[in-house]
């Protein structure tokens, strides 16, 4: 009896990932290869985001001359995006992406807030 009781917080647990874990407003995605993104709301539409592999991206912004080449992870909706100034996680909700710099690393660290961008 001691056992079953034992595993009552796991299924527990278990039930509440799973019925928690679909959300029918966002489209689940299986690759973001070879789509580009322009900036919006707040930030500028002259940035861009472009991944141009399954794991390469490439971040443009023509205002200020910059041009960030990095590498990705994605899978559904949420990624992290890795350059030279750090990591930073981002997400996708239909055709918004979403830079959430307060989840970054390194030098990302020091930026707050988000970039938002529209899909092309």
């Amino acid at each position: 009896m001691k056992k079953a009781t034992l595993f009552l917080p796991f299924i527990f647990i278990t039930l509440l990932i799973l019925s928690c874990n679909k959300d029918d407003d966002i489209k689940v995605l299986s690759s973001i290869n070879g789509t580009s993104w322009v900036g919006t709301g707040d930030t500028s539409s002259r940035r861009t985001i472009t991944f141009t592999s399954e794991l390469d991206y490439n971040y443009l912004d023509s205002e200020y001359g910059d041009n960030i080449h990095g590498t990705y992870i994605f899978s559904n909706v949420r990624g992290v995006l890795t350059d030279r100034y750090g990591t930073t996680g981002f997400y996708i909700n239909n055709e918004l992406l979403t830079i959430d710099y307060d989840t970054g690393t390194g030098e990302y660290i020091e930026d707050t807030g988000i970039e938002t961008f529209l899909k092309k």
